[in-house]
């Protein structure tokens, strides 16, 4: 059996399961997700359930390391698996023959479990992960595409499923939901400038209906000014016509009186009263 140590010949398929192996955390988040999956594929095991980021598929590479040291990477569909030899069981104790029929038997020993053999400690709690909060869409309009492929898988694919954006049932590479964000928010974007630019139009409209209004309301209070003005003339013209008769009577009177120096009635005394018509 393959221990995993021992310099070996093998075909360009397994280097490449060995090199997965070999690898280290960090080289596996690297990775692409089809060659993670392709790897428990090619060792019969099971993707993890309901995942969501890629870091599900690298804890399931590793949790399956221990099952994985103790032989070579098959060749495809499915590799046989090997498992741990179990230690010899303990050789018997020599039982010494009795002495006279009434000796008394040996105690019982407690039977006692082999090392080796002990229960499996239970396997810890599975905590299930606080679904993350979408970012509200004012704070992405705000962020440059720089810190939105900062966020998270699962901050990602929160965002676009707040947003009814569709996802495949299937895990995508981190890129992949980097571009649909960028994608939304720049329609997000293009979508708020249209309403600013509408919101603009609709005040400078309203700004032009008012100042029109206040011109109308001028211009009405300066027509009842002026009509108010010509009503006040003509109400004055009467008055000054009477005024203006009286001095007209007199003086004819007294052209009449200088032309002809006698009482009009009995053309004999001299006219010294002048008698004048006030209507």
């Amino acid at each position: 059996v393959y221990n995993g140590f021992d310099p070996v010949d093998v075909c360009s398929y397994c280097i490449e399961v060995l090199k997965v192996t070999a690898m280290g955390r960090a080289s596996l988040r690297a990775m692409p997700l089809a060659h993670l999956k392709a790897y428990l594929n090619a060792y019969g095991l099971r993707a993890p359930p309901h995942a969501v980021e890629k870091e599900d598929y690298v804890r399931a590479v590793i949790d399956a390391r221990p099952d994985l040291s103790s032989h070579a990477p098959p060749p495809p569909p499915v590799p046989p698996r090997h498992t741990a030899p179990r230690p010899p069981p303990p050789p018997p104790r020599p039982q010494a023959a009795p002495s006279s029929s009434n000796a008394r038997p040996a105690p019982r020993q407690p039977q006692n479990n082999p090392p080796g053999r002990s229960n499996p400690p239970p396997p810890p709690p599975t905590t299930q992960r606080p679904t993350p909060q979408a970012i509200p869409i004012e704070e992405l309009l705000a962020m440059k595409s720089e810190e939105i492929s900062a966020l998270s898988i699962g901050g990602l694919k929160a965002i676009l499923q707040h947003h009814h954006v569709r996802i495949p049932q299937d895990a995508l590479e981190k890129r992949d939901l980097v571009d649909r964000v960028v994608t939304l928010v720049e329609a997000a974007r293009v979508e708020k400038e249209r309403e600013a630019r509408a919101r603009a139009m609709e005040e400078e409209a309203d700004i032009e209906a008012q100042r029109q209004a206040w011109e109308e309301i001028e211009r009405k209070k300066k027509a009842a000014a002026q009509k108010e003005d010509v009503g006040a003339l003509e109400g004055q013209a009467p008055q000054t016509e009477v005024s203006t008769d009286a001095p007209k009577a007199a003086a004819h009177a007294a052209t009449k009186l200088e032309r002809d120096g006698l009482c009009v009635i009995c053309q004999d005394e001299d006219a010294n009263i002048a008698i004048v018509d006030c209507g």
